[in-house]
């Protein structure tokens, strides 16, 4: 028969040559043509399904066969459309290559389709190296992951290339973000927002089989954008010198700043007046306390600021100030006005050089161009010993022009080389007056007696007639029993009793 449909009948003849009606007909098809090669596609030709399911298009109602190579991995038949489906037998982990073949109801088999090659890969590694991108772990430090950065960027490592990477939050559950792995498996994130405070992420990698890794090794990140002012300044009292340690001022030109309050490991600095320029800085230790030595400052008053920049970068707003005033320049040497014995017989201001039988002296110190004022000290001393104690100066006394200071106790038989000093609130001390040299002498002379003295005898000086023998007088005269005119030697400011 021809190819096509044929529609067939059939008569019997018996022996003695009659002949039947015909039979029904029969129609037939005569199909000696192999059927057209079917299509063979799959969703995603690397799957974690190592049953896959697999489908094309073929004649209709043709019975398909799915292979690979000459193992049949499985067969169905397509629908009135040629459409088919057929679920694999279980394959290996692998690279397979498929085909299918059609044969139709006549039984002719269609050569086989195009292959296939389809991924079976059932298994997925955790992601590595998860890290705060540099650029985005701010502060001091490049690699301590703080920052103030509220939507950093995480780096990574180690994914199937185009694997798609997400990232999580503290709970494990939170995305943050998501990124297609390279061909070398490498991936960054920019991550949604994050509160202040401690991070605990991970990743997870879902690779083009749809496997899901594990979570990746935790990262720790702190997001801290918040400095605040630190508390207030002090002056160390080591660095306040002068009269009082707490008044703020201060000899001393680098003085030592201290305060509190600042984040453990901040970098605190210190500004001057102008808010601007920096004094020093230092690392606040773990309870927040800090101390900065200052580079050297001018003579006046200085307003003081601090500003900290903590571990993400941070920088607080100022300080509350501090007003110290530097004063490393004395005042000009005062003078000894006059020195006072107002002790025993004879009183009154000493001279210079003299003696006196006062064991405590006032010395009347000269404040005249000097430019102290209230509240500084004068301090009297022997030679290069001080002596007594340091008097401090009232408005009054600065008005007057000077002021009295006793020596305190002095000792009998010695020679005093007395001087003054100022000693301003800051400490600095001026250089020292004008030396006025007095000697102590408290012992009664041991006398003698005058023989043959006659009643109304003249005892006189040998030069002249001052009752005190002076620099000019040598000897002191009586007139003897005899009527001679006698002369002892005499000491130079020896009281002389004139007289009969």
């Amino acid at each position: 028969l021809t190819e096509g449909t044929h529609t067939l009948s059939a008569k019997v003849s018996d022996a003695a040559g009659n002949t039947s009606a015909a039979s029904a007909s029969l129609d037939i098809t005569v199909d000696l043509s192999a059927p057209s090669q079917p299509t063979l596609a799959i969703e995603r030709a690397i799957t974690n399904n190592n049953q896959p399911t697999l489908s094309g298009t073929a004649e209709a109602f043709a019975s398909v066969q799915l292979f690979e190579n000459n193992t049949l991995l499985g067969t169905t038949k397509a629908d009135k459309n040629g459409n088919w489906s057929v679920q694999s037998t279980k394959l290996t982990e692998g690279t397979h290559t498929l085909s299918a073949k059609v044969s139709d109801a006549a039984g002719n088999t269609s050569a086989a389709s195009a292959s296939l090659d389809i991924t079976v890969d059932t298994a997925v590694t955790a992601p590595k190296g998860l890290a705060l991108a540099l650029g985005s772990d701010s502060g001091v430090s490049a690699s301590d992951n703080v920052t103030n950065r509220t939507t950093p960027t995480f780096v990574g490592s180690g994914a199937e290339a185009g694997a798609t990477i997400k990232l999580f939050d503290s709970d494990g559950t939170t995305v943050l973000g998501t990124a297609i792995a390279d061909s070398a498996g490498r991936w960054s994130i920019a991550s949604r927002f994050l509160g202040d405070g401690k991070h605990t992420l991970t990743a997870k990698q879902i690779d083009i089989a749809g496997n899901t890794s594990d979570a990746s090794a935790t990262i720790e990140v702190t997001v801290d954008t918040v400095a605040t002012a630190l508390k207030a300044l002090v002056l160390e009292a080591d660095s306040d010198s002068g009269s009082s340690t707490s008044d703020n001022v201060t000899q001393i030109t680098k003085p030592t700043i201290a305060g509190a309050g600042a984040k453990a490991g901040s970098t605190v600095i210190l500004y001057d007046t102008d808010g601007q320029t920096v004094l020093g800085s230092a690392t606040a230790d773990n309870a927040g306390n800090w101390r900065i030595t200052s580079s050297t400052l001018t003579d006046g008053t200085h307003v003081l600021t601090a500003k900290q920049t903590d571990a993400a970068g941070n920088i607080s707003i100022a300080s509350g100030p501090l007003n110290i005033t530097i004063d490393s320049t004395p005042n000009l040497a005062p003078s000894v006005a006059s020195v006072f014995d107002d002790k025993g017989t004879v009183t009154g201001p000493l001279t210079n050089g003299g003696r006196t039988d006062d064991t405590d002296l006032i010395v009347r110190v000269s404040l005249l161009g000097t430019n102290a004022i209230a509240g500084d000290k004068v301090q009297l001393y022997n030679a290069a010993t001080s002596l007594g104690s340091a008097v401090k100066l009232t408005s009054t006394d600065i008005l007057k022009g000077y002021v009295e200071v006793a020596t305190g106790t002095l000792t009998n038989g010695s020679t005093y080389t007395l001087s003054a000093r100022i000693i301003d609130v800051a400490g600095n001390e001026s250089s020292s007056s004008t030396a006025f040299t007095a000697t102590v002498d408290t012992t009664a002379p041991s006398g003698r007696m005058l023989d043959g003295l006659i009643a109304g005898a003249k005892i006189y000086e040998d030069t002249n007639d001052n009752s005190v023998v002076d620099a000019g007088d040598e000897r002191v005269g009586y007139t003897d029993s005899s009527g001679n005119v006698v002369f002892d030697k005499a000491l130079s400011g020896t009281k002389v009793l004139l007289g009969t």
